[in-house]
């Protein structure tokens, strides 16, 4: 069979648009690899199920996989306090500020994970900035068994593989608030980490 001059163009078009379909498409489906989400945070979910404080709850951050190394938090954006409450551990009230966290060996510093973890607010109107580490009487928190061995051994060099946890901080307790009305930026750093940050609204409830 012989093609027209008027065949030959039409093939020519036909094959220009099959090479253009399959770039779009090889395209996209990168595009779509590349843009997969590393961690998801939980919008909706309950606070005052909030419980143990290295254990994870409906309100903890997701990490995927372990190509992702840093810290994510979640907390409320909006958070009522009664006037002269007494918290058992210290804090006027309970705010929970609730993380997952996901490091190389041998890159956070200390011997225990609350060693490594600094909770930061910063009040948004005065720019006053509180800060301070997790410390419950009694209790020790190891770092997991194999960054212990990684201290103790060095048998592998700082980031040969990664390990993760979660952690459950009341913001009031921790960095010590003034219990008073106000608007922090909250967010929290480990050795060369810092976590996404979050806004909280702190009001006084009306009796």
């Amino acid at each position: 069979m012989r093609l027209t001059k008027h065949d030959s163009k039409f093939v020519q078009y036909v094959l220009i648009i099959l090479i253009l379909i399959g770039y779009v498409m090889d395209t996209t489906g990168k595009d779509m690899l590349e843009e997969q989400p590393q961690y998801t945070i939980p919008e909706h979910c309950d606070f005052s199920t909030v419980g143990e404080v290295f254990l994870d709850n409906e309100c903890s951050p997701i990490i995927f996989g372990d190509t992702f190394k840093g810290i994510v938090i979640n907390m409320p954006k909006e958070h009522y306090y009664i006037v002269g409450q007494i918290m058992p551990f210290g804090g006027f009230t309970y705010l929970p500020v609730c993380g997952a966290y996901q490091v190389g060996n041998g890159e956070l510093p200390g011997r225990r994970i609350e060693d490594a973890l600094l909770l930061v607010a910063v009040d948004t109107k005065t720019k006053e900035v509180y800060s301070g580490r997790f410390r419950l009487p009694g209790v020790e928190v190891p770092m997991p068994e194999k960054f212990r061995k990684q201290i103790d051994d060095q048998p592998d060099p700082p980031g040969t593989y990664v390990g993760g946890g979660n952690f459950n901080y009341n913001l009031t307790e921790v960095v010590n608030l003034p219990e008073r009305p106000a608007e922090y930026i909250v967010y929290v750093t480990a050795g060369p980490y810092k976590s996404n940050v979050r806004t909280v609204k702190i009001m006084q409830k009306k009796e």
